[in-house]
């Protein structure tokens, strides 16, 4: 029998919602929350995109969180951010830049 789905491809039996997502200068949190019946894991994962001049790819994935959520409980996902990680190296000047960013955790915005 061939499976449907590789292996961790991200197929859950429960439901999460993502809310309450907060900025601070130096780390985003977001709530998540099991909306479904069963007990289930969830990896909450935060993206930085960077200004297209940057030359950077699209999406740079700078943390994840995996929550271990029953039904109906709700978990903090808390991503610190340091200088590195929202800087990049420009080979012009041989030095780290930091850059404005937006942001994005996995299914709380479309990217």
């Amino acid at each position: 029998m061939k499976p449907a789905f590789a292996f961790g491809h991200g197929l859950s039996f429960t439901n999460f919602k993502y809310s309450k997502l907060t900025v601070a200068q130096d780390a985003i949190t977001v709530t998540v929350t099991n909306a479904g019946k069963v007990a289930g894991r969830e990896v909450a994962q935060l993206y930085l995109k960077y200004p297209a001049a940057a030359g950077e790819p699209p999406l740079v994935l700078r943390g994840f969180e995996v929550l271990k959520l029953e039904p109906g409980a709700q978990g903090v996902a808390r991503f610190k951010l340091e200088k590195k990680d929202v800087s990049i190296w420009d080979v012009t000047v041989m030095m780290m830049l930091a850059l404005c960013y937006s942001h994005c955790c996995s299914h709380c915005c479309s990217c």
